[in-house]
């Protein structure tokens, strides 16, 4: 069966390391941005028109209500900001010129290849998410058990056939190494792969490499 490997974010990294191995088959939504958990969550559960309008065309920051008005006796409710499980609280294209027709286009387009892919079962789909584990504002997964219980549990829950891959980058000394671990879950199971690069590995002059390092070790656990 084929393997579409899918970056779900919350940053490039995903879409660096696929690129870099020879994973990307083309681009998907989440590939050059910066989302949440609740973004994937709300892609993935409402009609594509509606997410892009409501999420995806302008910067958003995810809002809900505190409470339901029509049950307090002021008839008035405030909002307060989604919580992401992990990643950003917007949604944004920082690669992207905001607000112009060919950002829209692309969009439209990238959103549109997603929405086809993740419902077709007869494609195998590894969803991956990638973050630094002590590297400056690239940390964003705090509870790992938790987003891999979260993550596949939204899979199972909506019927996609996909495996969820999360890829965790620690910048070391000299040592380099790659560990995997399964976390095998009541609603499936996350593979997390442990990625150990020297401090001098990611600079940007040689990421590439780096990145093609960690996606091969990738591709070796979804043969």
């Amino acid at each position: 069966m084929k393997i579409e490997y899918i970056s779900i974010g919350p940053t490039c990294i995903s879409a660096e390391i696929l690129k870099a191995a020879g994973l990307r088959h083309c681009t998907y939504g989440f590939d050059w941005c910066r989302s949440g958990y609740y973004h994937l969550q709300q892609f993935i559960e409402l009609p594509l028109v509606e997410f892009i309008h409501g999420f995806a065309l302008r910067p958003s920051v995810a809002l809900e209500q505190v409470c339901n008005p029509y049950e307090t006796s002021s008839s008035t409710a405030e909002l307060r900001r989604v919580e992401n499980l992990y990643g950003f609280p917007y949604l944004y294209f920082p690669h992207r010129p905001e607000g112009t027709r060919e950002t829209r286009e692309y969009i439209w387009r990238c959103f549109t290849r997603l929405n086809k892919v993740i419902w077709r079962e007869e494609v195998r789909k590894v969803f991956v998410v990638s973050d630094y584990v002590n590297k400056p504002h690239y940390g964003f997964i705090a509870e790992e058990e938790v987003v891999a219980q979260k993550l596949s549990s939204l899979v199972r829950d909506n019927r996609i056939n996909a495996e969820i891959a999360m890829i965790r980058v620690e910048l070391v000394g000299n040592d380099c190494s790659l560990e995997m671990d399964t976390y095998r879950l009541a609603s499936g199971k996350c593979t997390v792969i442990r990625a150990r690069v020297p401090q001098d590995m990611d600079s940007e002059e040689i990421r590439a490499y780096t990145y093609r390092y960690i996606g091969r070790g990738l591709a070796t656990v979804f043969r």
